[in-house]
Order: structure tokens, then sequence, then C-alpha cells
């Protein structure tokens, strides 16, 4: 069951028989938080279509809530209803622009958490095979550390080029794969800094 400023519930192991009536069954909905505010670029504009998340506070990974996220409308507002109250992390990413983080603290009823994305950071190449000629079609991945919650993918064109737009600074693992070429699984490492 879900419900507006609650958090959703799931009652499991209820078992009937063809005819059987199962009553007094009761399923408790804790009480929950709604955040909202806005996505905007450095000079104030609205973000259209960013993803805004819930991100466990606890998860070293970054383990986002499975339901718990909401994207952008044309003035850059979002809802995010049903958050558990409690100290929360919410990310908001948007195409071309950098990840944006906050850590606040949910109470019952209304949080608000605005967002100012920076614009990012352009990592751009070409693929190309042993002779030197570009290579079409290559699947190309870059991916901070361990985890995959900061996975950006391209594909590379008819020149071989390819760009990432909207990057952080950081070290990232760039990995390439393409049928009929050897895949290097470990990648290269690639530094994103000022």
């Amino acid at each position: 069951a879900e419900a507006v400023r609650h958090q959703a519930a799931e009652l499991k192991g209820l078992e009937t028989k063809p005819g059987q009536e199962l009553a007094g069954v009761e399923l408790v909905l804790p009480v929950a938080a709604s955040v909202e505010g806005r996505v905007v670029a450095p000079d104030g504009r609205p973000v259209p279509g960013a993803e805004v998340t819930v991100v466990s506070a606890d998860s070293a990974g970054g383990f986002a809530f499975p339901d718990l996220f909401a994207q952008t409308d044309g003035d850059g507002r979002y809802v995010l209803d049903g958050v558990p109250p409690g100290s929360r992390t919410l990310e908001a990413r948007a195409e071309g622009y950098r990840r944006g983080v906050r850590d606040l603290e949910v109470k019952e009823g209304d949080t608000t958490a605005d967002f100012t994305l920076e614009s990012g950071f352009q990592v751009s190449g070409r693929v190309v095979d042993e002779a030197g000629n570009p290579v079409v079609s290559v699947q190309l991945m870059m991916v901070a550390g361990r985890s995959f919650t900061d996975l950006l993918s391209a594909l590379s064109g008819p020149d071989g080029a390819f760009h990432f737009d909207g990057v952080q600074a950081g070290t990232f693992r760039l990995t390439a794969r393409k049928t009929g070429y050897a895949a290097n699984p470990q990648g290269d490492t690639v530094t994103v800094s000022n």
C-alpha cells in the first residue's frame, strides 16, 4: 500500500483458500515526509528533466531508495513523496552538469532542498584501431571508483570521436567495448581536474 506522506508498506505471508475470507488484516503505513525544491543552473535558469534521488545515508556505495526519485518540470521544480524521516542525502543529476549532493534532516511534513548544478567538464577523444583508423559504435564507459552510481556512457561516432559531458572532477576508469575487438575490463585511468 502507498499513500502521500507515508512510507510504502507490504504485508507478506497472507494465504487464502478459494471461498475463504480474510478479515481484520491490518497494514500500517509509517509516517513519511515530502521533500520539494528546485534545480537550477549557475545563472539561475531552471534545469528541466533533472533527476533527484534519495540516497541511503548508511550506504557507502551510494544505494538509492528504489522508488524515491523525481524528475524536475519545466520550472526546475520537483516533489519527492514518502521520504522516511531522518538524515538523508539527496542527489540531483542532469546531462551537461555536475552531480549535486545535499545532506539534510528530513522531518515529518514538508522539507525544502534546492540545488544549483555547476557546469561539468567535457572529456573527449577518439577510438582508433592499431592502424590508426577510426572505430565506430564503440561503447565507452567512465566509472568513478568501484561504484556504478557515477557511471557515464558514450558511443563513438563515424570518425571514432566520443565525448562525455557534465563530468565531475576526480579519477575515473575508462573502458571501451566492441564486438570483434579485445576488451580491457580494467580500463584506463582518466583524471579530470581544474
